[in-house]
């Protein structure tokens, strides 16, 4: 399976699942620099850094990031990436120190 092929796959899976059986015959779909899901995953990673949390190998056990904590992570960056004013400014307080 070449790379295009296999970002289309993770696209179609994990970014817009409810579009597979329309997209999946006649789009490709190219994850590159700046499109959404970088970006989420960039935010997710400075997140984890401000955190503690090591999303690789880390001496110490407790401060490697989980499945459960980098999906919702992922989610809820994606989600603030594609519709920056969806949080809100009550979520936005809420989460501030």
């Amino acid at each position: 399976m070449g790379e295009d092929a296999k970002r289309y796959a993770w696209y179609v899976e994990f970014a817009a699942p409810d579009h597979r059986e329309t997209q999946m015959a006649d789009t490709v779909v190219h994850i590159g620099e700046n499109s959404p899901e970088h970006v989420a995953y960039k935010l997710m990673e400075k997140i984890a850094d401000v955190e503690g949390r090591h999303l690789r190998h880390s001496d110490r056990p407790d401060k490697i990031a989980n499945r459960k904590w980098i999906l919702d992570t992922y989610a809820e960056c994606i989600r603030t990436v594609r519709a920056p004013s969806g949080r809100g400014a009550a979520a936005m307080i809420k989460d501030d120190p």
